[in-house]
């Protein structure tokens, strides 16, 4: 039954099945095959000899309730064994007239009512140790999808600056189930399996009678199952891959990644993604991981970390090693992440900019700019293409996956590449000083874009602060040698220098913090300090 149709349910379970009174009762709306409309009370039995068991049942509940409420409730006994005289038994009960309606089902009549309501015998199936051909229930897909990290991630959390979106989707599933609007509902995340689990744990959240008609299918076998069982409405793919075609008689959820709808189920069949899942905000998504357990301490560290995203925390916290080394790291393009890793992000519409990559390289850009096109469209992908910038999704643990791949001289390279951005001088100093602002408009402006000099300076923090970390960057002593960097720029700068890392001096201080006051105590000594 729709849980649209119930008004109240009472159905005790586990050790409340002990208790005095009804085994349960229902009042429906509507009612169905099986449940009458109005109030219902229910009397539950396994024993071998089921009509003595409804007899003792009914006799007592005769005796205990009221006249006056007997003629409103229907009383159902129901056995999970075979009944052979349960139309016997209904028949001499109805005509004693005590009660409004007097109903029986057997073990027949429960293997009917799982095969009207795939999802719940779906359910019961796990419950006995039984798994489906390719599919699994709503709800156990979220708990396993959720209870992957430590701490495990709850449905609050993951709503954290989406609730938006997640009344948004229900809202717009019930409007296509209940116009039994067959057709395909495409929504991006970070990856297609939070996108999944998204749905799931909306529907789950929401209490949402979709539930009742909804399955998630993790195999292409699975779609067998959606076909031959109508009464499910909505089908729930784990990833685009599998999702061939829209079920027949229900909506198609299909989960894409960032990256996949250039090349994805979307564009496949002419639609494209309905619902975008955005990171919550930083500040946001340090309080949701509060909220689950981690320590107000590292709740900061690990939103920066992470990119303020739910799947690369699940993957970075995984309690189950092989979900922490993501697939993508054994694709051949993968070298290309290097260059993300060191430069940060970049302009891929500034020549200067492409010039920088393919010097890190020592490779043609549009080599590389195809590999990351490819790394930029898998699932869980670990870089951003946004309009022509390319930028790691979470950098830091980019770093700590990619840190022993780079090479020496791939941070040779790096450190030359730094150091000759960073002793250009700024070329709206030629103007004079009322007229500096306005250097964008006179043309007194690097090659190289504003975002890839703050880029390789944040990327000089990260291999100062973290690079010891990894066995790979801290036998290159690369710690030491952003220290020595900051040296070279700042130990003897004179006027223009100094002003021409006026707003880089903040990263330069946090990467090498000696070398840089080292550097500020010595100019200060000078007759006109050019730090001044």
């Amino acid at each position: 039954m729709q849980a649209g149709t119930i008004t109240e349910i009472a159905i005790p379970a586990g050790d409340s099945v002990s208790r005095p009174g009804w085994d349960g009762w229902v009042v429906s709306r509507d009612g169905d095959a099986w449940v009458r409309p109005g109030r219902s009370c229910w009397e539950l039995g396994v024993e071998k000899n089921p009509t003595n068991k409804a007899n003792k049942d009914y006799d007592k509940r005769t005796k205990e309730t009221s006249e006056q409420l007997r003629r409103e409730t229907a009383y159902v006994a129901l056995t999970a064994r075979h009944w052979k005289n349960k139309a016997t038994w209904v028949a001499e009960k109805r005509g004693g007239k005590q009660w409004k309606d007097v109903v029986a089902f057997d073990a027949d009549d429960l293997e009917a009512w799982l095969e009207y309501y795939p999802p719940v015998a779906l359910a019961f199936a796990g419950h006995i140790g039984l798994a489906g051909d390719g599919v699994e229930t709503v709800s156990r897909h979220w708990a396993v999808w959720a209870s992957q990290s430590r701490p495990p991630i709850t449905m609050q959390a993951f709503f954290v600056d989406r609730t938006e979106a997640k009344e948004h989707l229900i809202a717009e599933l019930r409007r296509r189930i209940e116009s039994s609007d067959s057709s395909v509902y495409a929504l991006r995340a970070d990856s297609a399996a939070e996108a999944a689990a998204f749905v799931c744990a909306a529907l789950l959240e929401d209490a949402s009678e979709i539930a009742d008609v909804a399955l998630v299918v993790t195999t292409e076998a699975g779609w067998r199952f959606v076909e031959s069982n109508p009464q499910l409405r909505l089908a729930i793919a784990t990833h685009p891959e599998i999702a061939q075609r829209p079920a027949s008689g229900a909506v198609t959820i299909v989960p894409t990644a960032a990256g996949d709808l250039t090349s994805g189920y979307g564009k496949m069949h002419g639609e494209g993604f309905q619902l975008e899942l955005n990171r919550p905000s930083i500040y946001k998504f340090r309080d949701a991981l509060i909220e689950i357990g981690v320590e107000e301490t590292d709740a900061r560290r690990l939103a920066l970390a992470t990119g303020r995203s739910w799947t690369v925390f699940r993957r970075r916290c995984a309690s189950n090693p092989a979900i922490r080394r993501p697939a993508w790291l054994e694709r051949p393009e993968s070298d290309a992440l290097a260059m993300v890793c060191l430069l940060g992000s970049w302009h891929g519409g500034k020549e200067a900019d492409r010039a920088i990559v393919e010097k890190l390289s020592g490779d043609s850009y549009e080599v590389i700019e195809r590999k990351l096109r490819a790394l930029s469209q898998v699932d869980d992908a670990p870089i951003l293409l946004l309009g022509k910038v390319w930028r790691a999704k979470a950098p830091l643990e980019l770093l700590e996956l990619f840190a022993d791949r780079i090479t020496s001289d791939q941070l040779d390279r790096f450190f030359e590449i730094v150091e000759f951005l960073l002793t250009q001088t700024d070329p709206g100093l030629e103007l004079d000083v009322d007229q500096r602002w306005m250097a964008q408009v006179y043309g007194k402006v690097r090659d190289e874009s504003g975002l890839l000099f703050e880029s390789v300076c944040d990327s000089l923090v990260k291999l100062a602060v973290r690079g010891s970390d990894f066995p790979g960057l801290g036998s290159q002593n690369v710690d030491n040698r952003v220290q020595h960097l900051v040296q070279t720029l700042l130990g003897d700068a004179n006027e223009n220098r100094w002003l021409s890392l006026a707003s880089h001096l903040r990263p330069l201080a946090e990467a090498a913090p000696q070398a840089f006051l080292r550097a500020v105590e010595a100019s200060l000594t000078q007759p006109n300090p050019p730090v001044a």
